[in-house]
């Protein structure tokens, strides 16, 4: 049983995201957080989405080239550590920053993860997070790698509100 209060928000500097370290019993703000919108789903992936060998990512400031895991959040939040954002973003680790991934016009309702692409489900028909801003037509789902939002094909006929990854392949709930 925790007996450590949850976090109450600006007095603590927690924004929309936070860790709780039950050894301690503590909760700590993830850096300048996530604002103007709500967090809906956290997923810890491999840092393989950001491969260098692949192509330049001009969306991340910073390559997370250690190997260690990243911490993707997704919701309708429009900042993300300070910095526009289109209801997701990714937490890195190495450099305690929040990175933007560009903007969905929609919330973002679920993640999952597969063979190195970052998936995405939730109510939103377009994405403009290509690294170049142009629109990828997407239907609810999207999957990005490497800094470039790509369609899923077919997409779905409505909202995703649930995602998995599982035997090689994508669940979605909606």
């Amino acid at each position: 049983h925790d007996t450590a209060p949850p976090p109450t928000g600006e007095q603590h500097g927690i924004r929309g995201v936070a860790a709780f370290d039950p050894l301690t019993g503590e909760w700590s703000a993830l850096g300048k957080g996530l604002q103007n919108g709500f967090v809906y789903a956290l997923l810890l992936a491999p840092s393989d989405i950001w491969d260098e060998d692949e192509g330049a990512n001009h969306v991340i400031n910073h390559v997370n080239s250690s190997g260690t895991d990243v911490l993707f959040a997704a919701g309708d939040f429009r900042l993300a550590g300070g910095h526009k954002a289109g209801g997701i973003a990714m937490w890195d680790m190495t450099q305690l920053v929040w990175q933007p991934m560009g903007i969905l016009n929609g919330a973002v309702f679920a993640l999952a993860s597969l063979d190195g692409w970052l998936y995405a489900g939730g109510d939103f028909l377009v994405g403009d997070g290509s690294i170049d801003g142009t629109s990828v037509a997407s239907d609810y789902v999207a999957r990005f790698r490497h800094g470039v939002w790509h369609t899923v094909v077919g997409g779905v006929g409505g909202p995703v509100y649930a995602l998995s990854s599982v035997a090689g392949c994508i669940y979605v709930g909606g």
